[in-house]
């Protein structure tokens, strides 16, 4: 039984490390522990969900000051999550940039499916990326299914929910924005604002 169980244990890790491999998440965020408990409740829904239980929560956005622990708190949860199921983490200006590099390319279609159908999305610095009409075409592309078909999803922004409206009015219209607020302020939805210095700072 002991030998069966450490099998068992084996395969967890390995394909752990896989999951951990393909998930996009940067190298310093690999270890990290700064994790603000405010988001234990999202988490442990979301990982009793992957349990076998429907998922009936919304989203996570993490809204705030540089270098406040948004990024931090976001891949704890997703490693935490990626024991059980694949997960992507993507800052949004990157997302757009490996987008327009591939386009008409088998690479596009296949990085956009994944980020409609990837078990939990952490879209990283939303809002940092230039404004234009066809990057939020496609952002709001990607927001919009995961929305539609209750996917779990973890934005982090350095700003407010206006902020974000106005931003994203400039580069398309106020209904393009509205349609993103609308969403990522729909009840349900868990809004942690991140205030203070910005702890990467040595002085």
């Amino acid at each position: 039984m002991r030998k069966e169980n450490q099998t068992n244990q084996n395969h967890l890790t390995a394909e752990f490390s896989e999951r951990l491999r393909l998930s996009g998440m940067p190298t310093r965020y690999l270890n990290e522990h700064h994790f603000d408990n405010r988001a234990a409740a999202y988490r442990d829904a979301l990982i009793a969900s992957f349990d076998g239980h429907t998922y009936h929560g919304g989203w996570l956005i993490l809204a705030g000051n540089a270098g406040t622990g948004k990024t931090s708190t976001a891949c704890c949860i997703l490693r935490d999550a990626l024991a059980h199921r694949l997960g992507r983490f993507i800052t949004a200006a990157g997302y757009l940039s490996t987008l327009k590099e591939n386009m008409g390319a088998n690479g596009a279609r296949e990085l956009q499916s994944m980020m409609r159908n990837t078990s939990l999305l952490v879209l990283d610095d939303y809002g940092k990326e230039k404004e234009t009409e066809w990057g939020c075409e496609k952002l709001f592309d990607i927001l919009d299914f995961r929305y539609a078909n209750r996917k779990p999803t973890i934005i982090t922004t350095n700003y407010s929910l206006a902020e974000l409206y106005r931003k994203i009015e400039r580069g398309t219209d106020a209904e393009t924005a509205g349609a993103f607020s609308s969403r990522i302020s729909a009840r349900g939805n868990t809004f942690l604002r991140f205030d203070g210095k910005d702890m990467r700072r040595s002085v």
